[in-house]
């Protein structure tokens, strides 16, 4: 048998496997899916409560949280400049990063 016959042979059989395993697997796979998907909602609901649940935490402390969050570093910059450097910077501008 030449090169070409033993290939067209390995792939017979391989499409012959391929095919006896699509009829097979999928039902076994399908037994653990839903269980799976349950888990993977469940945790992700509990990620989402902690966060939450932390967010709760640091703005009852008085911790910065959302918009008033973001703009922190932008007022810390801004209060290290001088007077004179401050009043360069209109309302609402950012100051440039030296």
């Amino acid at each position: 048998m030449s090169v070409i016959g033993e290939r067209a042979l390995d792939t017979l059989l391989g499409c012959a496997l391929a095919l006896v395993c699509s009829y097979i697997l999928p039902w076994w796979e399908a037994r653990y899916l839903k269980p799976l998907a349950a888990a993977a909602t469940r945790a992700n609901r509990e990620y989402l409560i902690a966060g939450l649940r932390y967010a709760d935490a640091m703005q009852a402390h008085g911790a910065p949280v959302g918009d008033a969050a973001a703009d922190k570093p932008a007022q810390f910059r801004r209060s290290l400049l001088s007077h004179d450097e401050r009043a360069e910077i209109a309302p609402g501008q950012r100051a440039r990063a030296q």
